[in-house]
């Protein structure tokens, strides 16, 4: 994904309600239990609530609780500011500061217990909430990379970066006065974990309860001064209890060589909050296999994440999940257990997963508890059904033939239905989702389907009958012009040959079904078809002799018809004499 929308650019996928985040307090950990000091447990518990394109992370260890990011808040500029402006894409309107503090309270948490706050970096949608947060819950410890808007390079990033950021300061900044909060922005590894009065420079490496808190890409704003999205300087935080490890990534990227420096740095973790969201600029694969981790989630939607970091996290074999998985569970939030017995997550999802592939195209994969299945055959998705090959990924733009009938599967990973356009023909499917062909009528004009499906334009012949199909595929009835012959085709299509009667007058037609025009002998008699193909009736001057056809548009000849005379060629006869009668220029005879 381009950096120029590389923050927030997909609504979420739904928000946690209050009561149902309170019922999580008995399912994860009674207020009771917190009650009293817990005596060390060399384990730690992290939860991630399950918004989409959004962080909102809370740690746990005997009894202790820091938090990594805390979402967007409802709060926004509104102009009023001059260094506060109104940027498009700037997020307005989801706020979740409610649900994650009622997530919090159902926890345990209180100013007694919570230990730290972390905000990975200038991005609403990772510290929108953060001064509610810290109001509400005042943490001993508040840390945040340095920043100001004009670090940033390139200014469609810019977003509501400082109008959140400087919220953060501001609560941080009445922390300290309030109640002697240490504020941190910058680290290093001989500085004390509580600076002393006056300074921001604190050890990034810490305890909470008995887990180890590392946290990670530090020097980003020092090092970088300048970037083009604050991305670039997002902290990662370490966590290890047990000898197991999880690591949390913010929206690290690769831009700036970040993740290939964690690669050697970190090693391998167990579990891998998925960085930026599983968006692309984050996650690079040389990073991933390194980390190997057993375990990750993403806070965003599936179809996102670029093929490539799918193959590679099912090469690596690490069990996935995502905010749509806990949502559509029911649970508050996903939780990940680290202590001596290794990593264990709160997620038990047996029910098969489908998810669809990059960026909400392409293909389908399916999982179970987190875990590819390969399958053959039709799998349903929301909208249909797709087709499985013993492969993870689904077909795309793929033919299948199967009992007897041929099927398309979509560039979106979709079993086609009805019309659809393929390499530049036309094909029909029936609401099974077979391959139609012959004649297929869509209620309002008849097609002609080939034998390898392709709808037909032109002539066909077809069961000894010759039918036209336009540009459309629409069969022609009534009149068509080729350009150079007009044809008649009846109501069902069939090209007319012979005679033809059409709106009270005749035509002919050859045996190529083009309409005649002129002279014509018919069964042994002469009749005139004039320029628009009608059999004439009556009289009719051609060159600049008179004709007479009688009803049936039989030409009269060598005869008299009243006070007229037709010659053997059937022109009237003017100043002449016929048996004795004297014939005028008008052709009647002169009494």
């Amino acid at each position: 994904m381009d950096v120029s929308i590389s923050k927030r650019v997909m609504p979420l996928f739904g928000l946690l309600c209050a009561g149902a985040l309170m019922w999580a307090s008995a399912l994860f950990c009674p207020n009771a239990a917190l009650a009293q000091p817990a005596e060390a447990s060399d384990s730690a518990r992290i939860y991630i609530l399950p918004f989409e394109y959004m962080d909102a992370i809370l740690i746990e260890s005997d009894g202790h609780f820091g938090m990594v990011d805390s979402g967007e808040s409802s709060d926004s500029p509104d102009g009023s500011d001059s260094r506060y402006p109104v940027r498009s894409d700037t997020t307005v309107g989801q706020g979740v500061e409610d649900q994650v503090t009622a997530f919090m309270q159902s926890m345990g948490v209180t100013s007694e217990n919570f230990d730290f706050y972390i905000g990975t970096h200038p991005h609403s949608d990772h510290i929108g909430a953060a001064g509610q947060i810290i109001s509400a819950f005042k943490p001993a410890r508040i840390y945040t990379p340095l920043y100001d808007d004009s670090m940033i390079t390139n200014p469609d990033a810019l977003w509501d970066n400082q109008y959140v950021y400087d919220l953060l300061v501001s609560a941080a900044q009445e922390a300290q006065a309030e109640y002697g909060a240490s504020f941190i922005q910058r680290f290093d590894e001989s500085a004390p974990v509580d600076p002393e009065d006056g300074s921001n420079v604190g050890n990034p490496h810490f305890t909470l309860g008995s887990a180890q808190i590392d946290i990670m890409n530090t020097n980003g704003s020092d090092a970088l001064g300048t970037f083009v999205d604050a991305n670039c300087i997002s902290l990662g935080v370490k966590v290890t209890a047990g000898g197991a490890t999880a690591f949390l990534s913010g929206d690290i990227n690769n831009l700036c060589g970040a993740e290939d420096a964690l690669a050697s740095e970190l090693g391998h973790v167990d579990f891998l909050k998925l960085g930026h969201h599983g968006f692309n600029n984050s996650n690079s694969i040389g990073y991933l296999k390194a980390l190997s981790p057993k375990f990750v989630f993403q806070t965003g939607r599936y179809s996102t994440m670029r093929e490539e970091l799918v193959r590679a996290l099912w090469e690596i074999g690490s069990r996935y999940y995502s905010s749509a998985d806990v949502v559509n569970d029911g649970s508050a939030a996903f939780e990940v257990s680290l202590s001596s017995a290794g990593v264990t997550t709160n997620g038990e999802y047996c029910i098969p997963r489908l998810y669809s592939g990059e960026w909400g195209g392409g293909t389908y994969h399916l999982y179970r508890d987190g875990v590819p299945v390969l399958v053959s055959g039709w799998v349903r998705t929301e909208s249909g059904w797709t087709w499985f090959n013993a492969d993870f990924s689904s077909y795309d733009s793929h033919w299948v033939h199967t009992g007897g009938s041929w099927y398309w599967i979509d560039e979106y990973g979709e079993m086609a239905t009805g019309w659809r356009e393929i390499g530049g023909q036309w094909y029909a499917f029936d609401e099974s989702g077979a391959m139609r062909t012959g004649w297929c009528d869509s209620g309002a004009s008849w097609y002609w389907l080939d034998s390898d499906g392709t709808m037909a334009t032109g002539w066909r012949e077809i069961d000894g009958q010759w039918y036209f199909f336009n540009n459309s595929g629409a069969m022609q009835t009534s009149w068509y012009d080729d350009g150079s012959s007009w044809y008649w085709f009846g109501s069902d299509g069939a090209m007319a040959t012979g005679w033809r009667s059409i709106a009270g007058s005749w035509y002919c037609f050859d045996s190529s079904g083009s309409m005649l025009t002129g002279w014509k002998q018919s069964a042994g008699s002469w009749c005139y078809l004039d320029g628009s193909g009608a059999m004439v009736t009556g009289w009719l001057n051609e060159n600049d002799s008179w004709y007479y056809f009688d009803d049936s548009g039989v030409m009269k000849a060598n005869c008299w018809m009243g006070d007229y005379y037709f010659l053997p060629d059937g022109a009237m006869a003017t100043n002449t004499v016929i048996d004795g009668y004297r014939i005028g220029p008008d052709g009647k005879w002169i009494p």
